[in-house]
């Protein structure tokens, strides 16, 4: 009876193990993709309408709005709203707002 709680022992240890570097390895693995796979026409923005005293429901419109103005804009795809952001990630106005806009809004091109 003592033998065999020792070989359920080291073979639980054994699993556990095994379990445990196959996390590991996978965590790693994940910290090495890349979440925005194609950021040549991203562009993000971010707005602190707190610091501008704005109100919850005020808030929510703001941001309605932008995303709707911006999904009518030409040449974009898709906008959308994230409290989430991603490292390093490399503007491109120029998909955002067509040149033209930009010089209406006095925005200087890099």
């Amino acid at each position: 009876m003592r033998s065999l709680l020792v070989v359920s022992e080291i073979a639980l240890s054994l699993v556990a193990l095994v379990g445990a570097g196959l996390f590991i390895r996978s965590m790693r693995d994940a910290q090495r993709i890349d979440p925005v796979s194609n950021r040549k026409n991203l562009f993000m923005m971010a707005f602190d309408l707190g610091a501008l005293h704005y109100e919850e429901g005020r808030a929510q419109e703001f941001f309605r709005a932008a995303v709707e103005r911006a999904n009518s804009t030409p040449g974009v795809k898709s906008a959308g709203r994230s409290r989430q952001t991603f490292r390093s990630v490399v503007v491109s106005r120029e998909r955002f707002f067509p040149k033209e806009k930009m010089k209406q809004l006095g925005i200087a091109e890099r």
